[in-house]
């Protein structure tokens, strides 16, 4: 996979930080995040199905997808993030997620 594309949100420690990584906190911000993900996919498989059987759909019934056009770019672009900016960002997102405030960010390149 091309550096460019991979996610930066790995949650995989360094040689360096091993005994910070296995800390409660950190691997649950990973357990959250692998959650979002795994919600993401579901929701996406769903609406895909429904558009395939043209069945009408809710938008609020697609709101991750709808929110993943906002914190998708967050979490993969080229720039490596400490550990401890891994956790703010997944912990800022699953919060403006749940506060349906996701979409008022706007990202600068």
């Amino acid at each position: 996979m091309a550096k460019g594309l991979m996610p930066v949100v790995e949650m995989k420690p360094d040689k360096t930080i091993i005994e910070y990584w296995q800390t409660p906190y950190v691997r649950a911000v990973k357990h959250k995040l692998q959650t979002l993900i795994g919600q993401l996919t579901e929701a996406n498989n769903m609406h895909v199905l429904r558009k395939q059987l043209k069945m009408d759909q809710d938008p609020w019934d697609n709101y991750l997808i709808f929110d993943a056009k906002y914190f998708v770019p967050l979490l993969c672009h080229s720039h490596e993030l400490p550990i401890e900016h891994q956790v703010l960002l997944v912990s800022f997102i699953r919060l403006s997620i749940s506060d349906e405030t996701i979409s008022q960010y706007k990202l600068k390149s």
